[in-house]
């Protein structure tokens, strides 16, 4: 363990060895008929905030570490999926609240939600336009677009000459 608060490199296997822990521990549990349950508990989920505590370092000194020091970056990296790997099993196993998992998948790990929409209709563009085409204003639009076009057209031929 670090105490002096100041970088040297037996960090990063400490580092490492702080997140590499089982997800969570089991307890048999025997019954009179011979029948047994087993009980699984999760173990404390490893934080950053914790290890630096421990290590009297604040978490800019790591960011900061991250950054000066390819081989801590590695070792951050490697702490990193150990972590997901903890968070993930143990709410799959259902042994942490859905909603503090989710929270914490979102904060710790960077994982997003994506919502998918599927629309089921279609718009139809050909009565779209034919409702503009029949109202003066859409009448005015569509020439307005029509001379904007050619204008372009015209700018662009004169240009290549």
């Amino acid at each position: 363990m670090n105490k002096t608060g100041i970088y040297d490199p037996v960090i990063c296997d400490e580092l490492v060895d702080f997140f590499d822990i089982e997800p969570y521990r089991e307890q048999i549990i025997s019954r009179m008929d011979g029948s047994y349950d087993v009980i699984r508990t999760a173990n404390p989920l490893p934080l950053f905030s914790k290890f630096a505590a421990d290590n009297y370092i604040t978490l800019g000194a790591m960011m900061d570490w991250i950054a000066q020091y390819p081989a801590f970056s590695l070792a951050y990296e490697r702490a990193k999926s150990y972590q997901e790997y903890i968070l993930v099993t143990n709410a799959l196993l259902g042994l942490y609240n859905s909603k503090t998992a989710t929270f914490a998948m979102k904060n710790l790990i960077g994982w997003q939600e994506k919502i998918e929409t599927v629309h089921s209709g279609q718009i139809q563009l050909n009565s779209v336009m034919n409702k503009i085409a029949d109202s003066n204003k859409g009448k005015d639009l569509i020439q307005q677009r029509d001379e904007a076009l050619l204008s372009e057209v015209t700018v662009g031929t004169h240009a290549e000459r």
